[in-house]
């Protein structure tokens, strides 16, 4: 057990350095290019393509982050009316696996399919874009796994408690 939750803070701090390359990437890329455009008059033809493609990879990056962190959506109506549901409190976590396999499942479909497809302003396989639906599926099953066997490290959010 202690070897999937060090394989899964690896991989949680490997996404996340990810999602924070791709921001800071994305920001320096939009920022260039309104310079660009408003000293010479003149704009990077890739910029708006480039900038997408990292935006839906920090995005799809911080929502597998979010499963580890317990992050998308918690029942509380156990704890309004005083309910001991159990499987209400592993719902989030099945429905992060199952997400997460169908992403994994369609996006590696979807790979294949735009291997042959060249980005219009790049002129990079279309598949490298399409390549963070299944990484963050796949990621989205490790990290729903371990808040399945009680092994996450969910933190709460903005002052909450979590439910014990």
């Amino acid at each position: 057990m202690q070897t999937i939750t060090k394989i899964s803070g690896l991989l949680y701090r490997l996404t996340s350095a990810i999602a924070i390359g791709a921001l800071i990437a994305m920001t320096l890329i939009v920022c260039a290019n309104i310079f660009a455009r408003s000293v010479f008059n003149a704009s990077f033809s890739w910029s708006e393509e480039v900038a997408r493609f990292l935006m839906i990879w920090a995005a799809l990056c911080g929502a597998a982050m979010a499963v580890r962190r317990g992050a998308h959506f918690r029942m509380d109506l156990t704890a309004q009316f005083g309910l001991s549901l159990k499987w209400l409190d592993r719902l989030p976590s099945c429905a992060a696996i199952g997400i997460g396999m169908l992403l994994s499942w369609q996006g590696l479909i979807l790979v294949d399919l735009a291997s042959m497809q060249l980005a219009t302003g790049t002129q990079i396989p279309m598949s490298i874009p399409y390549l963070c639906l299944p990484i963050s599926g796949f990621l989205m099953v490790v990290f729903g796994v371990e808040a399945l066997l009680g092994l996450s490290p969910a933190k709460p959010l903005h002052g909450e408690t979590l439910p014990e």
